[in-house]
């Protein structure tokens, strides 16, 4: 994934480009596992009248479909789509309470667009303070929202962007992680 630039993308799907969006994607954002409980908080939250939050995985949340500033989007197969909803998002917010090294966390980093997470499993390896997004450290729905709200309200998501694209490139560079291996093999070998 790689970042591109955000207004033609949102313009290209279609989305408004005066206010920020968040994306929230899982398999199944309707699963308690990925954070449903936090999705429903956030769908009826004021905090939608200051974003556009885009739903990417399968959502039936009956909220969902209420706000004009929600776009449910549903599971999306076409890489080159899935990688244009990245670029298009000013920040992803994953809503997990309990997750290792997931996915959606590395393909938001490689497309430059920060990352707001609660501090659990090897979230933290991923997701860097001033870097690469923001941790929440009390896995509540409120919690959650008071910090997305700050976010928002300073529009700190901006700065990050580049951060956010140098940060990843250094996690997971192909080379860097076929030199690691190498050099795991080579010490196993001896």
């Amino acid at each position: 994934f790689e970042s591109t630039q955000r207004d033609s993308t949102k313009k290209a799907l279609g989305f408004h480009t005066q206010l920020p969006i968040v994306l929230c994607c899982a398999a199944n954002l309707n699963e308690e596992r990925k954070g449903a409980r936090f999705l429903d908080a956030m769908l009826n939250h004021s905090i939608l009248e200051k974003i556009q939050l885009v739903l990417l995985g399968a959502c039936n949340l009956p909220a969902a479909s209420r706000h004009e500033n929600v776009h449910n989007l549903g599971f999306i197969r076409d890489e080159i789509t899935l990688r244009m909803v990245y670029s298009a998002a000013d920040m992803l917010v994953h809503l997990a309470p309990i997750d290792n090294l997931p996915n959606t966390i590395a393909e938001s980093l490689a497309a430059g667009t920060p990352v707001l997470a609660f501090n659990t499993g090897g979230i933290p390896e991923m997701v860097q303070a001033g870097k690469s997004g923001w941790l929440v450290e009390e896995i509540t729905g409120r919690a959650l929202l008071v910090k997305l709200e700050e976010i928002i309200s300073e529009n700190s998501f901006l700065p990050l962007r580049d951060s956010t694209q140098s940060y990843a490139k250094k996690l997971f560079d192909e080379e860097l992680i076929a030199n690691q291996y190498f050099k795991l093999f080579k010490s196993l070998s001896n």
